[in-house]
C-alpha cells in the first residue's frame, strides 16, 4: 500500500502529463471498511501532485488485482522527469486492467533456482559435441595469452 508522498490536488485534466496511476484497498475515512481508490499523480510546474479518487467499497471490486501503470520515469542522476503519458492514456488502460481477471490466481508456480539449473545444465549439455565412446570436443574456445 503506497501513501500520498506528493501534495495533493483537488482537480486534474485527462491531457495533463501524468507520471503514475496507482489502484489499491485502503481504509476508507472514518474507518468504515476498505475502498478501492485510484491515485494518480500529474506534473504540475515541474512537480508531482496526488489526486485521490474512492472509486467505492473493495467488495465492488472482487477478484480485481491492485496495479500500478507508470507513465514516466525520473532519471536519479539528473533528477529530471520524462513523462511518455497523459492522465487519460493511462486511465483507459486501468479500465482495462480492471476488467481482466485476478492474474495471481491463474499463474503457476516455478521454482526459480530449479529452473535455473535446468536451464544451466541444458547450456553445458549444448556447448559439448561426442565424437565417439570415450571422446569429446568443448565448443568454446581456449584463448592463450602470449
Amino acid at each position: 500500500m503506497s501513501d500520498l508522498l506528493h501534495p495533493a490536488t483537488p482537480v486534474i485534466s485527462l491531457d495533463e502529463p501524468c507520471f503514475m496511476l496507482v489502484e489499491e484497498y485502503r481504509q476508507s475515512p472514518g474507518s468504515k471498511g476498505f475502498h478501492r481508490y485510484q491515485i494518480i499523480t500529474v506534473v504540475r510546474n515541474d512537480k508531482l501532485v496526488d489526486w485521490l479518487h474512492d472509486m467505492g467499497p473493495a467488495r465492488k471490486f472482487k477478484n480485481i488485482d491492485q496495479f500500478r501503470i507508470p507513465g514516466g520515469v525520473r532519471d536519479e542522476r539528473t533528477k529530471r522527469l520524462y513523462i511518455e503519458h497523459t492522465v487519460g492514456e493511462l486511465q483507459d488502460i486501468a479500465n482495462v486492467l480492471r476488467t481482466r481477471p485476478q492474474m495471481s490466481a491463474s499463474l503457476p508456480r516455478t521454482d526459480l533456482v530449479a529452473e535455473a539449473i535446468k536451464q544451466a545444465e541444458r547450456i553445458r549439455a549444448a556447448q559439448k559435441q561426442i565424437f565417439g565412446a570415450y571422446q569429446t570436443r568443448s565448443l568454446t574456445r581456449n584463448v592463450q595469452h602470449s
